[in-house]
C-alpha cells in the first residue's frame, strides 16, 4: 500500500500549501495598479517643424499651464538624455527625467515621478507621413508608488482617448500659428 499513500500524501501536502498561499494573499495589501496606454495623433507639419514641440520647453506652446523649471542642464541648451527638470500643479511638485532623446530620429522619453504618489513613462515617437504631415505615437505607463496613486493610473486608463484628441488639436494649434507667425 506505500504507493496509494503517496498520492494521498501530495494531495494533503498540495492543499496545505495552497491554504497557505490563499491565506498569504488574503492577508496582503491590494497590489500596486500599473496601466499602459498609447495612442497615435497626425499632425499638420514635417517631423522637424513637431520634434521641438514634444521637449520641455516646446511643450510650452501647446499645453496651458506647463511650466518647467530646468535643473539640469540650467543653461537653457537642448534637452538631451539626463535633462532633469521638475512641474508643480495641484498634486505637487513632479520630478522629471528625459530618459531617451534622439531629434535626428524624432525620439524622446521621459520618467516622471511624483514623489508617494506615481512614477510616469512617457515614449514620444514622431515619423514622417507624406508631404508636411507627421504621425506622433505617443506611448504611458504608469504605476501607483501608493494606494492613493491608483487614481492617476485610472485616469490614464479612463481618459486615454481624451488625452489623444487634446494632444493632436493643441498641437496643430500651435503649429498653425507658427505658420501664421511666419506668414505661410
Amino acid at each position: 500500500m506505500p504507493i496509494l499513500r503517496t498520492p494521498w500524501l501530495v494531495s494533503l501536502s498540495l492543499l496545505g500549501s495552497g491554504a497557505l498561499v490563499a491565506s498569504q494573499l488574503h492577508s496582503e495589501e491590494a497590489p500596486l495598479l500599473h496601466a499602459e496606454r498609447s495612442f497615435t495623433i497626425h499632425l499638420d507639419a514635417a517631423p522637424g517643424q513637431v520634434f521641438p514641440l514634444s521637449d520641455p520647453a516646446g511643450e510650452r506652446e501647446w499645453a496651458p499651464g506647463w511650466d518647467p523649471k530646468m535643473i539640469f542642464p540650467t543653461d537653457g541648451s537642448s534637452p538631451a538624455k539626463g535633462s532633469v527638470f521638475t512641474t508643480s500643479d495641484k498634486d505637487g511638485e513632479e520630478i522629471w527625467v528625459v530618459t531617451g532623446y534622439d531629434a535626428q530620429n524624432g525620439f524622446i522619453s521621459y520618467v516622471a515621478v511624483l514623489p508617494g504618489q506615481v512614477v510616469t513613462e512617457i515614449e514620444i515617437r514622431v515619423q514622417k507621413q507624406g508631404e508636411n504631415k507627421s504621425v506622433v505615437e505617443v506611448t504611458h505607463r504608469r504605476t501607483a508608488l501608493s494606494a492613493g496613486g491608483g487614481h492617476f493610473v485610472r485616469a490614464l486608463s479612463e481618459n486615454a482617448a481624451s488625452h489623444a484628441a487634446h494632444w493632436e488639436h493643441a498641437i496643430n494649434e500651435a503649429l498653425r500659428k507658427r505658420r501664421e507667425n511666419a506668414g505661410h
